[in-house]
């Protein structure tokens, strides 16, 4: 089963941003166009208030777009959580043997869904260092492969800014159940995946991908999941737990 979600807004920037940074291999296809090519972000920037990426001039792309008066390119490329990521954009143009491409409207990402996600019971809160800082956030909802979160506290502080931002290495992870157990997970590392405003506008989500739990914490929060599933199942039937 696959999940699409699509990146907007802001958040695009960041994506675009990372390649540029990463150096991440992009493939390139003309579409309706038998061209197909792999390049990679160089710059990003601003002309007359539209953002623009740069990419590296690829071996007969003036050709293959020679008498196309709008370009329409699919681009694909493989993010740093393995998950596959497309965007497709029309227009660009060529600035001092440079290629410019436009910023996509949104990038989709595609998602094969390897664990459901349950709701974190209520005050279940995940803590992380970042660069020996220790964070603590609410939990909205968890799965074996990560968590989702929102309203970050750092040094009983609540940020109305993000904190941060699509690849951020978490490590010394800690999730805190606030159940009858008060039972709580170690993860090793953990990396940001993806960060959206709330929908009040007054704080952000974040997406965490696990990249490191141990076998026998892995076991523990397996338990705990199918745990809270049970518990959530049972509510919705009215049956007493």
């Amino acid at each position: 089963m696959k999940e699409l979600n699509k990146i907007q807004g802001k958040f695009r920037f960041d994506c675009i941003k990372q390649l540029q940074t990463d150096n991440t291999l992009i493939k390139m296809r003309i579409l309706n166009f038998d061209y197909e090519y792999l390049t990679i972000v160089t710059d990003i920037k601003i002309q007359n208030s539209i953002p623009y990426f740069i990419i590296d001039y690829p071996d007969g792309f003036r050709e293959a777009v020679s008498g196309i008066d709008v370009w329409k390119i699919l681009f694909e490329y493989t993010g740093k959580d393995q998950l596959k990521y497309n965007f497709s954009v029309s227009g660009g143009k060529f600035v001092h043997n440079e290629i410019w491409i436009k910023f996509p409207d949104y990038i989709e990402r595609i998602q094969r869904r390897k664990n459901f996600r349950v709701t974190a019971p209520e005050g279940t809160k995940i803590l992380f260092t970042i660069d020996s800082t220790r964070f603590a956030m609410d939990l909205i909802n968890v799965s074996l492969g990560g968590v989702i979160g929102a309203h970050i506290s750092m040094k009983k502080e609540i940020q109305n800014q993000p904190v941060l931002k699509n690849g951020d290495n978490l490590t010394d992870i800690e999730l805190i159940f606030h159940s009858k157990e008060n039972s709580k997970i170690h993860i090793k590392n953990g990396l940001v995946v993806r960060l959206e405003e709330s929908t009040d506008k007054a704080d952000y989500r974040y997406a965490i991908h696990f990249t490191d739990i141990a076998i026998s914490e892995e076991n523990m929060f397996t338990n705990l999941i199918y745990r809270f599933h049970r518990q959530f199942l049972r509510k919705r039937l009215h049956l007493v737990t």
